[in-house]
């Protein structure tokens, strides 16, 4: 998923190596995550609003969330997997 002009682009595999930051958002918060994204305008609510669904590689939970993804590339793509880990 990357974000460019406020759009949201989603692709059905998984893109890079050394993410600095995980977006996790679930199905029933989409609505809400691209309304934070259409409208952002970078106030205190809606930081607090958008950093509910990033995890930053200084965040205790970055490491299993990587984890959780690696395992996922693991499955889904095992070649391109292998490029992501080294």
């Amino acid at each position: 998923m990357f974000l460019a002009l406020n759009r949201v682009i989603s692709y059905p595999y998984s893109i890079g190596s050394y993410p600095n930051s995980f977006a996790v958002v679930h199905q029933k918060d989409l609505t809400d995550f691209y309304d934070i994204i259409e409208n952002f305008d970078a106030s205190d609510t809606d930081i607090k609003r958008f950093s509910k669904y990033f995890i930053a590689r200084s965040d205790k939970k970055f490491w299993e969330t990587f984890d959780w993804f690696q395992a996922h590339f693991n499955k889904r793509d095992p070649i391109t997997a292998i490029k992501l880990r080294n």
